[in-house]
């Protein structure tokens, strides 16, 4: 079971498509969505560096943040936005592992 601030694949994959369904922030270096060319379907990409400046779209919304591995990049990028007083988590185990077990979503970027 995920922690409190994070997302599994298969919990996300039920919300994909939902009329409430999260928005998605896609924070890869470029080198990892090199080697990964795929997006999660209505995912929208942001530099790490910049995430802030989407905390006034994401208010009163729910988000999940992705990265390559669900860790450090993703994480700190949701502490960002929850300091700004959004409710985002992260996916767990990224769009390496986590994304793969929800592959129908992911197209090409």
């Amino acid at each position: 079971m995920p922690g409190p601030h994070a997302i599994s694949p298969a919990q996300l994959a039920r919300r994909i498509g939902l009329a409430a369904a999260p928005a998605l922030i896609d924070v890869r270096l470029p080198a990892d969505a090199e080697a990964d060319p795929h997006l999660l379907s209505t995912a929208r990409s942001s530099a790490h560096t910049d995430v802030e400046t989407l905390i006034p779209a994401l208010q009163g919304r729910r988000a999940v943040v992705i990265c390559a591995r669900g860790r450090k990049l993703s994480e700190g990028a949701a502490a960002l936005l929850r300091a700004g007083g959004t409710r985002p988590k992260c996916l767990k185990a990224g769009m390496r592992h986590g994304a793969q077990r929800a592959c129908r979503w992911c197209r090409p970027r």
